[in-house]
């Protein structure tokens, strides 16, 4: 009846057999919902595939638009940018933010030692930086520098940077022997002209 038929379509039914039930009619309304379970379940398991690679990859697809931002090979609409920044989950704050390069002494380190430095130095010019109001993400380069974009709204920031540098060039030669050389890019205030920034902060 019409009242079976809405409780049929409430329930999210796939189909309907109407009595006397023919066997064959049977088995090919269960194959039926079977393969349409089998395809949900499918889709549900490449769902989950494409959001576990692309959580595993979410770091790398980070550092090589932030290494491309820094070169200037992203492109300059700011607008556009802004929008990539916001997809991948990058909370820069582009109204005051600047670039340092940190060019490590790796004649002092064992290559095996390389990463452990390289994830030592991340670690803990994060720490330190935070300490003095700096907010940073940071990369290291083709060239194994390690690139710090910051941006905070305290003022001269290039000067506390430049401080914070400092303090963490001091930690990092009395606990672990390691040594680097700095230098801070001019402040700027759009993600467009981080490429400025970055290229004075090398020079």
């Amino acid at each position: 009846t019409l009242e079976y038929a809405r409780e049929a379509i409430d329930a999210c039914a796939a189909g309907f057999i109407l009595k006397p039930v023919d066997k064959e009619e049977l088995v090919r309304a269960v194959s039926k919902i079977c393969k349409g379970l089998d395809e949900r379940r499918k889709k549900e398991v490449d769902s989950q595939k494409i959001e576990r690679l692309l959580s595993e990859s979410l770091p790398l697809l980070k550092e090589r638009f932030l290494q491309s931002l820094v070169t200037g090979t992203v492109g300059s609409d700011e607008t556009a940018l802004r929008e990539r920044v916001h997809k991948l989950g990058i909370d820069i704050d582009p109204k005051q933010c600047c670039v340092a390069v940190a060019a490590p002494n790796y004649m002092d380190i064992n290559l095996k030692d390389r990463e452990i430095f390289q994830i030592t130095i991340q670690d803990i010019s994060q720490e330190i930086l935070e300490e003095n109001g700096i907010h940073s993400i940071s990369f290291f380069d083709q060239m194994l520098c390690n690139v710090i974009v910051a941006w905070s709204e305290i003022p001269d920031l290039s000067e506390k940077l430049e401080s914070a540098l400092s303090d963490i060039r001091d930690k990092i030669k009395f606990y672990f022997k390691f040594d680097f050389t700095a230098g801070v890019g001019k402040v700027v205030h759009s993600l467009a002209e981080l490429v400025q920034s970055c290229r004075s902060a090398r020079e």
